[in-house]
């Protein structure tokens, strides 16, 4: 008789703690100090309890009396249980278990918690050990898929017979008969369309071990199956679905990559006999010749996924999903693969889904598109794939097959695209930031096709270049006085042209681009101070003071580009600090009296007679003069700003506002179309007032306009009647049933959301040192980067793009930072955002009583009556509204006297009735 001992104790059951009201409790904590024990037994002890312990276990699994039906405690403590035995005890039996463990999951009387226990245990058994018992897998996989094709069952006990099978099919799938392997494919294909995403993603899991091995692809047929099957699942997967998919698609297109042996037949005539000899020549010989190709080529297999993003009826969520299979399938094929392949990919990138006219007929899409492109090429191919050979070479290749190629000079040439432009200028320019300094073979590569493309009349290519520009002077600043006098040289020449008539809208456009050029180079001229002499830069200002000077004396189109030119010229000069602006600030305080003056009677009379290019001027040469403003408030203060200059900059900053409030009361169509492009000027501008307002800051200069200044943000972000779309087209799709989520939205404005909601509120929630914690930037622990970055795409109604103010050029910041591309929001949609910033700063600095009347009137906006036939924009106001509220309480957390105002009662009920 076998001898017991304290510690083989521990594995034998006291069946009475089976009978009280917490027999799972007791159960799981005898289980867990059991295993406990069994992991520390010695192996003759061990096996001296084995086959109790075993029985004990599997009827706890299969539920037999008197043990209760497992939960998942319960079930996933077992198998470890069990897999701890047959590694330190005796295997003879865990043929049998798994045999019992399989007809119990598939007993019709079984309950479901029995057949989901049985199966994850059938699962961790086969993963730990199913190499040692591969007879049984062709039983495993024929039972789980009869369980799976039993409708009837929950999605539940489906899901794990499947998750069972895929366990069992990564350890023992050579085990599987050639009729059971041809069965699983058959079923797991048809279950990739079930309606159980969890039965979908098993399915496509399965698919990928199966096609693990080359020999698993024989035809192009077949893998068009499979992506065909996999892109027809995106619309309705969620992440993980999506998941699979790609890594599925991954695995089976990276299979056509490898090499493999094509048999050709060539036939070979015999030589001749001697002459002596019969005159009978031999026939033709066949012989086999033996090579290896891959089954496509790069460009073949990539198209397998571009051909589904450019079919007509591909949503959005379709189409990001599609770039998940991008990076899936470029992380298998590995570094060394993308970085041979490099021209290849970014030639099929451009050519099939950058290019294609259908993302040029719309904004947003165009703006998605690009936005997908550039995730793929810098934050995963060049940051993580590209050696620093491979990013010189990138950066080359860029430079020969796109930038030099424009503009076309010889016959038969055709320039490139300008969003293919777009692209393989910021991924030029981060590949020169990630090199740091650029060696002689991209200097010589980039010097002058970007001075080049300054002059594109396109102005997403121009900002492009201009931006890439000042990247590639920034990593070698040997270059940046020759590049600067070459660009000046260039403007003073378009400044000619613009004084002889007849003046076309080319010139125009190429002078602004030199100007932005201009603009973007000046910016890094502080960090940079060494390379550029003072002289340069005063020659420049005193360029801008005559174009504004000359603009009086031409006709209006000529007028406005030379103003812009000369303020954009001026904002970049802000950049330089207060060493060069101070000796010119009683100057520019004038230039800007004279542009920003107080609205004349015919600006607020309600019908003024201007035609819309005159409004468009007035509209233009005011925002221009403002971004100016807001440069010299953000490089300039507090050195240069004074309590006498915060004054009068506060009331030219009224003037501005005044002017667009009166324009905004004309009675004109195009004004509250949100689509035209004086409304898209009017916002440009209210936008720039607002921004110039928080740069002003809180001080006793701007304490008479806050109340003003509150009324008006107020009226923009949650107001029933600050929306600018079709209110016809809004109350169809509330009554119809066909607005889902501003989320949703593909037209670039989502009903007059903010873009700071969802995406830049990371940046609100850094500390001094530009650190935050995932929980307020926005990470996702346990995903890629990467990948996070594209599935927040799919909810992304508000797209930025550098294009969207100039002003970026200009900014501050390092270009040696790791977010150096700029993507500020569409104008509707940063004047939204301005007004949010500058309510969160203005509500905090006002006295209880007010700031409750604020609040309150928030509320009233939620509630009224006008938004019930416009769903969209009652959403919208929400989300502002929440938003403004959240900055407004960030702020006033560094304010004790804000704190005490905000956290009153009076303001406290008022926040409630906005936040409930």
């Amino acid at each position: 008789m076998a001898t017991t001992t304290p510690a083989t104790d521990d594995l034998r059951i006291d069946e009475t703690i089976l009978s009280g009201d917490n027999a799972d409790l007791a159960l799981y904590k005898w289980l867990s100090k059991a295993e406990r024990s069994a992991q520390s037994l010695n192996e003759e002890d061990l096996k001296i309890t084995q086959n109790a312990f075993e029985s004990c276990i599997t009827k706890l699994v299969t539920g037999a009396s008197p043990y209760p039906t497992p939960g998942r405690p319960l079930r996933n403590l077992a198998p470890r249980c069990l897999n701890i035995l047959y590694a330190r005890g005796e295997t003879k039996s865990r043929f049998d278990t798994v045999r019992t463990l399989l007809t119990t999951a598939g007993d019709v009387k079984a309950s479901e918690g029995v057949k989901v226990a049985c199966l994850w245990c059938i699962g961790e058994i086969m993963a730990a050990s199913g190499s040692q018992i591969l007879s049984l897998v062709t039983d495993i996989s024929n039972a789980t898929v009869r369980l799976v094709k039993t409708s009837s069952l929950p999605v539940l006990v489906r899901y794990h017979a499947f998750l069972s099978l895929q366990k069992s099919l990564k350890t023992a799938g050579r085990g599987l008969t050639e009729a059971a392997l041809k069965d699983v494919l058959k079923q797991t294909r048809y279950y990739m369309t079930d309606k159980a995403l969890p039965i979908q993603r098993a399915a496509a899991q399965i698919l990928t071990i199966l096609h693990s091995e080359k020999e698993s692809i024989k035809t192009v047929a077949e893998v068009e199956s499979l992506v065909t099957l996999c892109a027809k699942g995106l619309e309705h997967a969620d992440q993980p679905t999506r998941r699979s998919f790609s890594l599925l698609v991954a695995q089976v297109l990276s299979l056509t990559q490898v090499e493999r042996p094509v048999v050709s037949t060539e036939k070979k005539a015999s030589a001749k006999k001697d002459a002596g000899a019969d005159d009978e020549a031999d026939g033709p010989v066949s012989t086999l010749a033996e090579t290896t190709k891959p089954l496509m080529t790069a460009a073949e297999m990539l198209a397998q996924i571009s051909a589904h993003f450019n079919k007509p009826g591909a949503s959005r969520k379709t189409r990001v999903g599609l770039f998940d299979f991008y990076v899936s399938l470029l992380m298998v094929l590995g570094p060394s693969w993308v970085e041979t392949n490099y021209g290849v990919i970014v030639k099929h990138l451009i050519t099939e889904i950058v290019v294609p006219v259908r993302q040029s007929t719309n904004t947003h899409d165009t703006s998605l598109v690009r936005k997908l492109v550039g995730m793929l090429l810098r934050d995963l191919i060049g940051v993580r794939m590209l050696s620093e050979q491979g990013q010189i070479a990138a950066i080359k290749e860029l430079s020969e097959v796109y930038l030099k190629k424009w503009p076309a000079l010889l016959p038969g040439q055709v320039a490139p695209h300008h969003n293919a432009l777009v692209v393989a200028l910021k991924e030029v320019a981060g590949l020169l930031q990630q090199l740091g300094n650029a060696p002689p073979p991209v200097q010589d590569a980039l010097a002058e096709p970007l001075v080049h493309l300054l002059s594109h009349p396109n102005q997403g290519a121009q900002v492009a270049a201009a931006w890439c520009l000042r990247c590639f002077c920034f990593s070698t600043p040997l270059r940046l006085p020759k590049t600067v006098l070459s660009v000046v040289e260039l403007l003073q020449r378009d400044i000619t042209s613009l004084g002889t008539p007849p003046v076309t809208p080319e010139v125009g456009k190429r002078a602004l681009g030199h100007a932005n050029g201009l603009a973007a180079l000046f910016a890094i001229i502080p960090d940079r101070p060494l390379y550029v002499s003072y002289d340069l830069s005063a020659k420049v200002f005193d360029m801008a003071i005559q174009l504004l000077k000359r603009a009086g004396e031409h006709d209006v189109a000529v007028a406005q580009v030379e103003v812009e030119v000369a303020w954009a010229l001026i904002s970049s000069l802000m950049a330089l600090g207060p060493n060069f602006v101070r000796s010119h600030l009683p100057q520019l305080l004038v230039l800007w009296r004279n542009a920003l003056p107080k609205p004349t009677s015919k600006d607020t009379s309600h019908a003024t007679g201007r035609s819309v290019a005159e409004w468009t001027f007035l509209l233009r040469v005011r925002e221009a003069a403002l971004q100016a403003v807001l440069s010299f408030l953000r490089h300039n203060s507090p050195a240069l700003v004074t309590l006498d200059v915060a004054r009068r900059l506060a009331s030219l900053l009224s003037n501005a506002l005044a002017f667009a409030n009166a324009f905004v009361g004309q009675p004109t169509e195009e004004i509250h179309d949100a689509t035209s492009n004086l409304a898209t000027r009017e916002a440009m501008l209210r936008r720039r007032v607002y921004q110039c307002f928080a740069a002003l800051g809180l001080s006793s200069a701007t304490e008479v306009m806050q109340t003003t200044l509150l009324q008006s943000v107020v009226s923009l972000f949650a107001s029933p009647d600050g929306y600018s779309g079709s209110s016809m087209q809004a109350a169809i799709a509330s009554s119809t049933g066909n607005f889902s989520s501003v989320w949703a939205m593909t037209d670039g404005y989502a009903y007059g959301v903010t873009s700071t909601d969802r995406y830049s509120l990371k940046v609100f929630g850094k500390d001094e040192k530009g650190e935050g914690n995932p929980e307020e930037s926005g990470e996702r622990l346990n995903r890629d980067s990467v990948e996070n970055a594209i599935d927040d795409l799919i909810l992304a109604p508000i797209i930025g793009s550098c294009e969207h103010d100039t002003l970026a050029l200009c900014r501050p910041q390092s270009v040696s930072e790791e977010s150096a591309w700029p993507e500020p929001p569409p104008p509707m949609t940063g004047v939204v955002d301005a007004a949010i910033i500058l309510f969160s700063m203005l509500l905090p600095a006002q006295d209880a009583t007010s700031a409750a009347r604020t609040i309150n009137q928030i509320a009233q906006s939620i509630k009224s009556p006008k938004l019930e036939r416009n769903l969209g924009r009652k959403a919208a106001i929400q989300i502002n509204a929440t938003t403004a509220l959240l900055f407004t309480l960030r702020h006033a957390a560094q304010s004790r006297q804000a704190r005490d105002v905000l956290g009153g009662g009076q303001v406290a009920e008022a926040l409630v009735g906005v936040l409930k």
